[in-house]
């Protein structure tokens, strides 16, 4: 991508009506190494591609841990990920010191959502440039959801994003039937034959929920 008069700040609209700098931050997402998620009715599954940036370091994280009951895999930049998770960290520490229970899913998502638009509407910020998969769990069941950094926000049975993501959305759409009813080892293997012309010889990240923690 080229530089323009439109590209100065993030609150700039171009004719065609883009904000550029949103724009890059999701190049930004379609640059990642390759996450996905997928849920059936009982599991939910996060797996992610891990790559090194050169063979002296080692490889970044993609998957964290936000609380019992929830999680996130990530692709585009890892340090405004890490900024996000620990975040959602303190609004589940803060959400179970008040009301001695988990937070909901939904409920946090949706702020995330809302973080990642409210630096869409100021010159003086930039767009968080990364993408998320969560999965959460909750009285209704396992889910999973996706943000972007337009602050769009979906919920969905499978997803993947980032770079080469389109074989793996390919096979997940294939599959997508045979989802709602599978067990955690089915899902973790769906997960990494989705996985398997995105990840080549980097390492693959898994992290699950199960339906029967307490909530």
């Amino acid at each position: 991508m080229h530089r323009n008069q439109y590209d100065t700040d993030v609150t700039t609209w171009s004719p065609d009506g883009k904000l550029h700098q949103v724009n890059y931050a999701e190049q930004s997402v379609k640059q990642g190494s390759c996450s996905l998620g997928l849920r059936s009715s009982t599991h939910a599954v996060l797996a992610a591609v891990r790559r090194s940036t050169n063979a002296l370091a080692s490889s970044q994280k993609k998957i964290f841990k936000i609380d019992d009951h929830l999680g996130i895999a990530i692709s585009g930049l890892t340090a405004d990920a890490r900024v996000l998770a620990t975040y959602m960290r303190t609004e589940c520490l803060n959400h179970k010191y008040l009301y001695n229970s988990p937070m909901v899913t939904g409920r946090l998502v949706s702020d995330i959502a809302d973080k990642h638009q409210s630096k869409t509407q100021a010159s003086w910020k930039r767009p968080y440039g990364v993408g998320m998969l969560i999965v959460g769990l909750d009285k209704d069941g396992p889910h999973l959801y996706q943000t972007s950094p337009a602050g769009f926000l979906h919920e969905l049975q499978a997803m993947a994003i980032g770079e080469r993501s389109q074989s793996a959305k390919t096979y997940l759409e294939g599959e997508f039937a045979t989802f709602e009813n599978a067990n955690r080892g089915e899902l973790i293997m769906h997960a990494l034959k989705a996985l398997k012309s995105a990840a080549h010889d980097d390492t693959v990240s898994i992290y699950t929920i199960l339906s029967d923690l307490t909530v």
